[in-house]
């Protein structure tokens, strides 16, 4: 039989002191604990909380550890961190719209960048408001040596799915015919899901 521990005055547990058994009683019956916690609360603590490790504190040091994590680097709120948390999940994601993209083709976040201070420190200097982190080979993972910051016209140049058409010896992708030629992009890309030539897609007079 488990042998029930005596707790008296003066004990700690946690963040709490025992003062001593309390003149309340529990919803059960059973008689609590007085206790004083570092933050100088006092609270009516069960017996077998207080052993157990249960219970530890008042709920301050809940608190404090999610301060701590909130203000660890004091940039939660810093674009970029947003920019960060984007780029674990679409590495880490299980939804089969980013596996295909990233899981399935070994593209993973550098050790070093697993903590935001380190994405933040080799990034932050040349980043400008409207810039997206592009990855400069599209076969590799994240890391310092093989991103950059793009503007999101460069990026939509560079996606893996972006088909280039050949056109009077030069090929380019639907975005770049699209502002070269005037062609609008969405037709551009309705053409080429329709099986068209290269050259249908990008000269071919739009039906009225």
């Amino acid at each position: 039989m488990k042998r029930t521990l005596i707790v008296e005055p003066g004990m700690k547990f946690g963040r709490y002191t025992v003062i001593g058994t309390s003149d309340r009683k529990a919803s059960n019956g059973q008689s609590l604990i007085m206790c004083r916690c570092d933050c100088g609360e006092i609270r009516h603590v069960k017996h077998y909380h207080l052993t157990d490790g249960t219970s530890k504190s008042c709920g301050c040091y809940r608190v404090d550890i999610g301060r701590k994590l909130n203000t660890t680097h004091g940039l939660r709120y810093h674009p970029l961190y947003k920019c960060w948390r984007g780029m674990k999940t679409r590495c880490e994601s299980k939804d089969p719209n980013h596996e295909k993209y990233y899981v399935n083709r070994g593209i993973t976040v550098c050790d070093e960048w697993k903590e935001f201070k380190a994405f933040y420190d080799d990034m932050a200097p040349t980043w400008k408001p409207g810039l997206w982190l592009e990855r400069r080979n599209n076969e590799l993972g994240y890391s310092r040596f093989n991103c950059k910051w793009a503007t999101p016209r460069e990026q939509a140049n560079n996606k893996t799915n972006n088909r280039r058409l050949e056109f009077c010896g030069e090929k380019k992708t639907a975005p770049e015919w699209s502002r070269i030629l005037g062609i609008n992009l969405y037709t551009l890309q309705a053409r080429i899901r329709r099986g068209w030539s290269d050259e249908d897609c990008l000269i071919k007079p739009i039906s009225k």
